[in-house]
Parts: structure tokens; sequence; C-alpha cells
């Protein structure tokens, strides 16, 4: 019974391996929220990067933060820029709802399509609040020349605040 068991584990684990080289070969876009500071305390100011790692397979040439949240009380955003080196024709920095810690339609394109990775918007907070602050994309485009990329990978990010 234990053989056989391990058997079957030694298995599934080969079969998970392949198919995961295989997944990791096909190539995606990821956009990374990235903090000046995972710890602060209350009143620090901080700020997140939005990065975006574009694929060569398929360039990049406009992100939309359609629905950005952080945990409501903990923090509120003072500002979203347009960093320098990122996509420079349009931007527009969104509607910010401290109150439900939402940012609603940042958005920022360039007529010119990058396949490398770079920071796409700085978005400045003041912590208000102990606790973990969680910092996540829960609805972001990124498009290749109109259309939306294919695969896209978000990786997201908590903020602790402390005590003074």
């Amino acid at each position: 019974m234990k053989k056989n068991v391990l058997v079957w584990l030694v298995l599934f684990t080969l079969i998970t391996s392949i198919f995961q080289m295989s997944v990791s070969a096909m190539g995606t876009t990821a956009t990374s929220v990235v903090p000046s500071s995972k710890h602060v305390t209350i009143g620090d100011s901080f700020y997140v990067i939005v990065w975006l790692d574009a694929d060569s397979d398929e360039p990049a040439d406009g992100i939309k933060l359609e629905e950005f949240n952080w945990t409501v009380g903990k923090a509120n955003i003072t500002s979203v820029t347009d960093p320098p080196g990122g996509f420079d024709w349009l931007f527009d920095p969104g509607t910010i709802h401290n109150d439900t810690g939402w940012l609603e339609d940042a958005e920022s394109l360039d007529d010119t399509q990058w396949s490398t990775n770079f920071s796409v918007f700085n978005i400045t907070f003041i912590s208000m609040e102990v606790g973990a602050c969680h910092i996540t994309q829960n609805w972001t485009k990124v498009f290749s020349g109109g259309p939306e990329v294919s695969a896209l990978t978000r990786y997201n990010t908590t903020v602790a605040i402390k005590r003074k």
C-alpha cells in the first residue's frame, strides 16, 4: 500500500514538473506592485510602483488598472503619478475612492510597443491605522497593439503598518 502511494506521488510530481516547464516556456506578461517599504509607521507616506514586465512575443503599449484595491482604513492614496521612463503618450491617474479602498480606471498608454520591464504608475499612500494593508490589482488589463495580452500574471503586496 505504501509503495503504491509512493509510486503515485512520484508520478504526480513528474507530471506536474513537466507541465510547469511547458507553461513557463510560453511567455507571460506580468504586472507587479512593489512597495517603497514593507514596514511603515502610522502617519508615514509610502509609495508603490506598478511594474510592467512585457513579454517579447506580445509587447505592451498600454495598461489600465480598472480595479486596484487596498485595505480600507489602513492607508489612503494621496497621489497617482506617471513615472519617468514609462509610457508617455497618454496618462490618466484615474479616480481615487479612499472611502472604499479603490483606485478606478488609472491608465497609461504609449504609441510604441515595449517588450521590457519598466514602471507605469507611482501610487503614494499615507498610513492611517495599525495592521496589514493589502494592496491588490483585482482587475488589470495590459494591451498589445489594441487587444489585451493573452497571458497576464499579477503580483500583489502587503505593507505592515506599526505604531510610532
